[in-house]
């Protein structure tokens, strides 16, 4: 059970401006935004800031959207974040990503079968999720090296930095999956 009370935009303006934004962006089903950010909504500048972080790094950037949610898919597995997990395994599905390219980022994604620079990045991200202080120069000429952009391999930060806070407020505050229907 959530901690946290889904609030309703009705009667708020600002509230109602953020809710449509996040579902105009693929982020709600029917109509409404996914529990993450219902559950954020207590507290509208939060919610406002946190959806611009996110829209700004998995809407927008230069990587593309699937590889951005198998970072995500692959770092939720590490924290074992059950709503994470749903939510970007039905997301990459949703995209025609192969079973057993999801199940790899979901179970093993040290050895995920992707194409370079897709693997490298998503290693990259998964390492800087779960051991930052391990991440070092070679890191850094290995993806240049393939060719990836210091504006690419940032935006894998920060996706890793963004699955992160994802998950301890997913944990914390106790919300529950919602569709996997939702991409």
């Amino acid at each position: 059970m959530s901690r946290f009370e889904a609030i309703d935009a009705v009667g708020d303006a600002e509230l109602t401006q953020i809710y449509q934004d996040i579902v105009t962006n693929g982020f709600g089903i029917g109509g409404k935004p996914i529990n993450f950010f219902t559950a954020m909504a207590l507290r509208p500048d939060i919610l406002n800031v946190v959806w611009q972080f996110t829209k700004a790094i998995i809407v927008e950037g230069l990587l593309p959207a699937s590889v951005k949610q198998m970072i995500a898919l692959s770092i939720s597995r590490q924290n074992n974040c059950q709503y994470c997990s749903v939510m970007h395994s039905g997301a990459l599905e949703a995209k025609g990503v192969e079973a057993m390219v999801v199940e790899s980022c979901a179970n093993d994604p040290d050895t995920i079968n992707l194409s370079e620079p897709n693997r490298s990045i998503v290693q990259f991200a998964l390492k800087s999720a779960r051991a930052p202080h391990h991440v070092n120069d070679d890191d850094h000429r290995n993806l240049a090296e393939l060719r990836l952009s210091d504006y690419e391999i940032a935006e894998a930060l920060a996706i890793a930095c963004l699955t992160n806070f994802i998950y301890t407020w997913a944990d914390i505050s106790g919300i529950h999956s919602d569709s996997s229907n939702l991409f």
